[in-house]
């Protein structure tokens, strides 16, 4: 065989393989980082800070949809009692609709869109986002570090 045609070859099998699609490594990476997606969702909605923590360990950054940044958790303080008159608010996120995940080792990102149903004061309004999410693999689990959301507007053209 000569140098030319090994190289050829070899160069066959590497497009070859490329083109067979994402390594199962990489598919297995998807699932846990929607998993992990799906469980922030489930512990926003039910309201569980120590979950929300855990998910959301060395998070850096958070772009909210009116385009401010949001308070990140490390940066409350929870040893203040509520406010006496506080307005009485439910929420509920709808999980992602159309995720698309990518994954680069032990970073990952997500985007899709969420409905953000909120009543305040009987008042219901419900608001349409696009999500992009930021991942980082440590000590085995997939952890939220960044999120920014925009608005969506539905019909628009």
């Amino acid at each position: 065989m000569t140098t030319l045609t090994l190289k050829y070859s070899l160069c066959s099998v590497v497009l070859g393989v490329a083109l067979l699609g994402p390594i199962p490594a990489q598919a297995d990476a998807k699932k846990e980082v929607l998993a992990a997606a799906r469980a922030i969702i489930e512990a926003a909605n039910a309201g569980d800070r120590d979950t929300m923590k855990k998910l959301h360990e060395n998070f850096q950054s958070a772009f909210g949809a009116s385009g401010g940044l949001l308070t990140m958790p490390r940066d409350k303080d929870e040893t203040k009692p509520p406010q006496e008159e506080q307005r009485e608010v439910t929420w509920r996120f709808s999980h992602w609709k159309h995720p698309e995940i990518y994954v680069n080792g032990n970073m990952a990102f997500l985007t899709g869109y969420l409905d953000f149903t909120r009543e305040i004061d009987g008042e219901t309004e419900t608001l349409h986002w696009r999500d992009t999410c930021i991942f980082e693999k440590r000590d085995g689990r997939w952890v939220r570090i960044h999120h920014h959301t925009s608005p969506l507007i539905i019909g628009a053209q």
